[in-house]
Formats: structure tokens, C-alpha cells, sequence
């Protein structure tokens, strides 16, 4: 009985995930209209639960960034490119249609632990990609983290 309530209650969180795979090559902050690099996204289901691939390229270099996307609310820890000493960690789940991460950044300032969350969502709305985001991170002159309140959305044709 219980593996049939697991089993229900996992394929329920697969169908609350969005159909977002599509190539996306105009994107542009809402209300600067800064242009942003395209992103291409293509979704598959594993083991009852949706994963995503996001591809986006670096408009100066031209180097792809490529991210597999688990649904199941894990964290994971992110590869950033860098050796410092801060780690970023990343977790996505769905739930009416929109597919929500929550991502952690820590850092040790001074012997003490700070660790900042960013929230945000992707959603498809009339044929378009919609990315929603509660801020960002920012390094000051220091080298340390903190959070500036910049709510953004990115929408992508």
C-alpha cells in the first residue's frame, strides 16, 4: 500500500511540471529590456520525475553552460568555476506548473556561517518563457557575499 501512495504521490509532482522545452532565442529583463542570452531547454522524464537540460551560451565568448535539472527538491552542489571559498547549492521542484528553485550560497565570514537564499520560478505563459527570480547575489570590495533585492523577470521568445 505504501509503494502504491509513493508512486502516485510521484508521478502527481511529474505532471505539476511545466512543458518548457523549446529554444529560446530572445530574451530580455522586463523592465530594462537588457538583453540576455538565449536558452535552449529540452525535458525528459526519469524514474516518474521531470528533468530538464538548459543550455545557455555566453554571448562575449561563445561558451555553452550546460545544467541538468532534477525535480525532487534535493540539493545540489553547483559548480561555479571557481576555487574560493564560497559554495553554492541548488534545488528545483514543481508544483502548478511552474518550476521553482531555491538556491543557497554560504560563505565563512569571520568564523560565522552566512548563508543567503534566492527563490524563483519558470513557467511557460502564452508561448513564452517567463523566469521570475527574488534577487542576486553580489560580492562587495571584500570578496563577500550578500544579497541585493532585485526582483527580476526575464522573459524569452
Amino acid at each position: 500500500m505504501k509503494s502504491i501512495l509513493f508512486l502516485s504521490l510521484l508521478s502527481m509532482s511529474a505532471a505539476a511540471c511545466p512543458e518548457l522545452q523549446g529554444n529560446y532565442r530572445n530574451c530580455t529583463k522586463a523592465l530594462s529590456l537588457e538583453r540576455l542570452p538565449g536558452i535552449k531547454i529540452s525535458q525528459a522524464r526519469t524514474r516518474g520525475a521531470a528533468t530538464y537540460e538548459m543550455i545557455t551560451e555566453d554571448p562575449y565568448t561563445g561558451v555553452e553552460h550546460r545544467e541538468i535539472i532534477h525535480t525532487d527538491g534535493q540539493y545540489r552542489e553547483m559548480d561555479e568555476g571557481s576555487d574560493s571559498d564560497i559554495k553554492y547549492k541548488i534545488a528545483y521542484h514543481c508544483e502548478n506548473e511552474r518550476l521553482h528553485y531555491d538556491q543557497r550560497v554560504e560563505q565563512d565570514q569571520d568564523g560565522e556561517t552566512v548563508q543567503i537564499g534566492i527563490e524563483g520560478s519558470l513557467r511557460k505563459l502564452g508561448g513564452k518563457l517567463v523566469m521570475e527570480k527574488s534577487g542576486s547575489v553580489v560580492l562587495d570590495e571584500a570578496g563577500r557575499i550578500s544579497v541585493k533585492s532585485d526582483p527580476q523577470v526575464i522573459i524569452c521568445e
